[in-house]
């Protein structure tokens, strides 16, 4: 080997020293730069797969569905789809319409819908059950001395005008409203109350009679659990 390198011209020893050199140095640049590109390579990946899982989230939220019970006085009641930042009124349009009964000053069309929501519009002068639109006394009491054709006190009890007869033991709270007997103005002015919902108790008794309990105004179109509870002490069922 030592004869070999002796008998190198010194332009080849030269070469190779400077080949060698050259070798080395890349050798050396490789190993620097080898952790650089893999880490860069990992932010790269990252970052592409951060700016994916966003576009998907987007994508989810997009695509999101949203649901609105519209019942009452519309062509065709039923459950609807809408978009995000929908009106009312366009749930309304796409149940058909208003029909010729409904009374549209008490909803509001301009409101947004919100996912789950029951629209309910009533009709124009609700007609009380049995039939006549005779108003209870200011409070909701009964009046025992009333000849009125609307419902009168019998021994204590108090009997509508299909004769049943509910008894009732002591008298009501004259601070409170009959729940088969109160008006729309009366309806309206109990705390927590408006028009539409007024709209929606009276529908009520038109549809189903009188209510029987208390826990019957739970089956009101927008009177849940929570709005049943705030709602319960101001009424009171005869």
């Amino acid at each position: 080997m030592m004869e070999k390198i002796k008998n190198l011209s010194k332009k080849q020893l030269a070469i190779a020293v400077v080949t060698s050199i050259v070798v080395i140095v890349l050798l050396v640049l490789y190993l620097f730069k080898s952790p650089e590109k893999e880490q860069t390579n990992e932010w790269t990946s990252t970052a592409q797969t951060a700016q994916t899982n966003s576009a998907k989230e987007k994508e989810s939220e997009t695509n999101k569905e949203y649901f609105a019970d519209v019942k009452g006085e519309v062509h065709n009641p039923g459950v609807y789809p809408f978009e995000e930042g929908d009106r009312v009124g366009k749930l309304i349009e796409s149940a058909g319409g208003l029909t010729e009964n409904a009374d549209a000053n008490q909803v509001n069309l301009a409101a947004l819908a919100e996912d789950a929501m029951v629209i309910y519009v009533p009709a124009k002068g609700v007609v009380e059950s049995g039939g006549d639109t005779a108003a209870s006394p200011a409070g909701g009491a009964v009046d025992p001395n009333s000849t009125d054709s609307g419902n009168a006190a019998v021994n204590g009890a108090t009997q509508d005008h299909n004769g049943s007869v509910a008894t009732g033991g002591s008298a009501p709270d004259e601070s409170k409203v009959n729940l088969n007997t109160a008006t729309k103005e009366e309806l309206e002015a109990v705390n927590g109350i408006g028009p539409s919902l007024a709209g929606a108790i009276l529908q009520y008794r038109s549809d189903n009679g009188r209510f029987n309990q208390m826990e019957d105004l739970k089956e009101v179109p927008g009177i849940g659990d929570k709005t049943y509870e705030k709602l319960k002490d101001f009424f009171y069922v005869a």
